[in-house]
């Protein structure tokens, strides 16, 4: 109950007091992510395999345990997902219950990280979650499956009303925009794609695209299987859109944590929440000491070298393992703050400089 006004008492300034449906969602989810904190069963360490839960009213393809050997002989048989023992363990509850089960981003990061994410991102993703139209654009969408019963006018129609919906930004995530784009892919690979000529039906995907990338972390982008469904143009189109969207909101992201770690004075909690951050394929030492980096940061009077020191004491044993980090990539940092230190006349700044330089040199391998 703490966790839930705690992070209730951060929609001040919304209506959300008004909302019961709202609040049944946060209650619902603050109760199952803490109970399974407590209970040992959800930790920092596997916080990242609950994503699939995420943001989404759409659980069937949360993996609760599938046997794959049947279709792919050489794939060892799904182990259950921690998600799929979630999603057993709760999705059984009274039917008003499962109605307003909703996983948060937001929430889950404030409960296990204590990290205070902006709610108003919650507020955003729930409205789209919740919206009746995209339970109605997700039907349209399954309901091509028939196609072979239809005339070109009825299928024709469908099609447009799928892309008008999706032009409205109406579908609720990332993964279901790409399932419904591949769906139509493939209509258009078969010579069925009635409407928008040319592959011109594409450009009604742009607008949804970027209206989730701004409030959604954008999911493994599955290649193989997405190849698989459409042609290489429309593979090809949609690739590249999402590739721009998702390097868009990766700089975003990576900026506001580069701000904390150089600019802010940081608790131990935010510093545990920044390492166990999802930097996907960034080079981490790469990116913290850039050229641009150690000239803004580094290499200047009153310099933050110390906010990276200590960054860096806390987590770079765990980024070496993880394979983030390379004995190059420190060996490269040392040799550019070394190349350019003699600028920096402070003794201050020289001390903090040295001690950030002699923790590089003694990492252990």
């Amino acid at each position: 109950m703490s966790n839930y006004k705690a992070i209730v008492s951060r929609f001040e300034q919304t209506d959300i007091q008004e909302n019961s449906d709202i609040l049944k969602s946060i209650l619902l989810n603050v109760a199952i992510i803490t109970q399974e904190y407590r209970l040992g069963n959800l930790s920092k360490e596997n916080f990242n395999d609950l994503h699939s839960l995420l943001n989404t009213r759409s659980f069937h393809q949360i993996g609760i345990g599938i046997s794959l050997k049947e279709t792919y002989p050489d794939v060892e048989t799904n182990k259950e997902t921690f998600a799929g023992s979630i999603y057993k363990k709760y999705h059984r509850l009274k039917s008003d219950y499962k109605e307003f089960l909703f996983y948060s981003s937001e929430i889950n990061e404030y409960i296990v990280h204590y990290n205070e994410t902006n709610m108003i991102n919650y507020l955003e993703r729930w409205k789209i979650a919740f919206r009746t139209e995209t339970a109605k654009t997700v039907n349209k969408s399954e309901s091509l499956n028939n196609f072979r019963k239809m005339d070109d006018e009825e299928l024709k129609n469908i099609q447009q009303s799928i892309l008008d919906d999706v032009k409205e930004s109406k579908v609720e995530s990332i993964s279901e925009l790409l399932k419904i784009y591949f769906g139509l892919a493939q209509f258009s690979q078969m010579g069925l794609m009635l409407v928008g000529e040319n592959g011109e039906w594409r450009e009604s995907f742009k607008d949804n695209l970027l209206f989730l990338s701004k409030i959604e972390k954008f999911p493994d982008f599955d290649e193989e299987a997405m190849h698989s469904f459409s042609s290489e143009e429309d593979y090809q189109w949609m690739k590249k859109e999402y590739q721009i969207y998702e390097t868009e909101v990766s700089l975003v992201e990576f900026k506001k944590i580069r701000k904390l770690v150089f600019e802010e004075s940081i608790n131990a909690e935010q510093r545990s929440f920044l390492i166990n951050y999802d930097y996907g394929d960034s080079n981490i030492i790469e990116e913290f000491c850039s050229d641009e980096m150690i000239e803004k940061y580094i290499l200047k009077e009153r310099n933050t070298a110390d906010n990276l020191w200590q960054y860096f004491r806390s987590g770079l044993n765990y980024f070496i393992s993880s394979g983030k980090v390379s004995k190059n990539d420190i060996e490269n940092a040392i040799h550019k703050i070394n190349s350019k230190k003699s600028s920096v006349k402070g003794k201050i700044d020289n001390f903090k400089i040295n001690q950030l330089l002699d923790f590089l040199k003694n990492i252990q391998y």
